[in-house]
């Protein structure tokens, strides 16, 4: 059990027809996950309409998920947001969804202020929040009564306010209760297995029709088969591309050793 990542789109698509047959949607992302240049916002608005034009032309079962990193927050904010606009316009064309994932805490004001005013534009987005992050709640309440898509995730960056883990857990649980209930499109991205199991709880005693169990490639394949065998709406997130430039890029701000235990399948809380 370990994360994976694919090199090319040709075999992503591969995958996520696997996928689509049994039941399974996909999102969609490219790596890696920083733009040193204007050129590279370029290269990166390039890669994603290849990723839409294979949506598609495959008649895939995928949205794609998008960071604000990769299309020049950190080189020219202006830039980065008319670059996202246009790629969740693009999408919009072809009835495919986009999240607006989130990143390091500095990050987290711009990716919300982009997600408020694209979406006002555009309705095919939903964003991402982080448990591990005490300003979570109120990002939430605010987010959510307009009943915004939100997928939920523990975090993935080394600089967050909750810790130990097991708060970041319990934290997860609460917010996840008030996702289910107040979105329109309730995304529980965790591999933690008992919040898995407290969520197909929730789910079933609500009847909460839009949730959907969402997974890295990899980590929960088989899981993610008998949830939806089950009659749960389940989604596995593919990254594809430089795998190595991606891990060299974020090795200073990511949380290594939650990442090595999660990837090695050391402990179900992650």
């Amino acid at each position: 059990m370990h994360i994976k990542a694919v090199r090319s789109l040709k075999r992503t698509v591969e995958i996520t027809c696997d996928f689509n047959k049994a039941g399974i949607a996909c999102s969609i992302t490219h790596l890696p996950t920083f733009a040193r240049s204007t050129g590279d916002v370029v290269r990166e608005m390039f890669q994603y309409g290849r990723i839409l034009a294979a949506i598609a032309d495959n008649k895939l079962s995928s949205d794609i998920t998008v960071k604000l990193r990769p299309f020049g927050l950190h080189i020219d904010n202006a830039l980065a947001f008319e670059s996202v606009r246009r790629l969740v316009a693009g999408a919009a064309e072809q009835s495919t969804f986009v999240w607006l994932d989130m990143e390091l805490p500095e990050t987290v004001d711009a990716t919300i202020d982009f997600f408020k005013r694209i979406r006002h534009e555009y309705p095919n987005c939903g964003i991402c929040l982080q448990a591990y992050l005490d300003r979570t709640d109120n990002d939430a309440a605010g987010l959510l009564r307009d009943r915004v898509p939100l997928r939920l995730v523990k975090g993935f960056y080394r600089k967050h306010d909750i810790a130990p883990w097991r708060d970041v857990s319990r934290n997860y649980e609460r917010l996840m209760r008030l996702v289910l209930n107040e979105s329109a499109y309730p995304a529980i991205a965790t591999h933690d297995l008992e919040l898995i199991a407290t969520a197909k709880r929730l789910i079933r005693q609500f009847n909460v029709e839009r949730a959907e169990f969402q997974f890295f490639y990899g980590l929960r394949n088989e899981l993610a088969r008998e949830l939806a065998r089950d009659g749960f709406r389940v989604r596995i997130f593919i990254p594809y591309g430089n795998v190595w430039r991606f891990l060299l890029d974020g090795f200073s701000t990511f949380d290594i050793w939650h990442q090595a235990q999660r990837a090695l399948g050391l402990t179900p809380q992650l």
